[in-house]
């Protein structure tokens, strides 16, 4: 057994106690995306398990005293906030290949696209949590990644975080 596959065999030992089992599959699936999250998060560093350590910690102190509904509805607001990060990066990333006229354009409207479709996937599972505080927070995340996804297939309006690399990538006049 990996250290991965032990990793994740503890955490949703105690994050699935008294749940049934179709809530506990639920919650293995979820568990599996964000440990395999964490352990890209680590990578080879040398602090990697340190950095695997402290995920578990933070993860297993915010489930103490939830309820069943609350700890899924706690890892999944997770997994979805690592998704939202994930496609954030790539948007923003997109919008800087347009900014400095890198790459293909169509191609470039092609992909932002394909990100806005992903964007508003993850936003229907958001809409769903029971959370509204991490509603609320996730929602504004994937509004800034799906501007620059917008930015991508318009050439429009942009994200205030793509607005400033615009601002900071013009060049200066003297």
């Amino acid at each position: 057994m990996t250290e991965r596959q032990e990793l994740l065999d503890d955490v949703a030992a105690k994050a699935t106690r008294g749940m049934s089992a179709g809530d506990a599959e639920h919650m293995r699936a979820l568990l599996d995306e964000l440990v395999g999250d964490w352990y890209r998060e680590a990578g080879t560093d040398d602090d990697a398990q340190a950095v695997l350590d402290l995920l578990r910690t933070e993860l297993e102190t915010a489930l103490v005293g939830k309820s069943v509904g609350e700890r899924l509805d706690l890892v999944r607001a997770g997994v979805l906030d690592r998704r939202i990060r994930r496609l954030g990066v790539q948007t923003f990333d997109l919008g800087k290949q347009i900014i400095d006229g890198r790459g293909d354009r169509e191609q470039a409207r092609a992909r932002g696209k394909e990100l806005m479709a992903a964007i508003e996937g993850v936003a229907a599972e958001v809409r769903t949590l029971e959370d509204a505080e991490a509603r609320a927070r996730l929602g504004r995340d994937l509004q800034e990644a799906s501007m620059e996804a917008l930015y991508a297939i318009e050439g429009k309006a942009m994200s205030h975080r793509l607005s400033h690399y615009a601002s900071d990538a013009q060049p200066r006049v003297s």
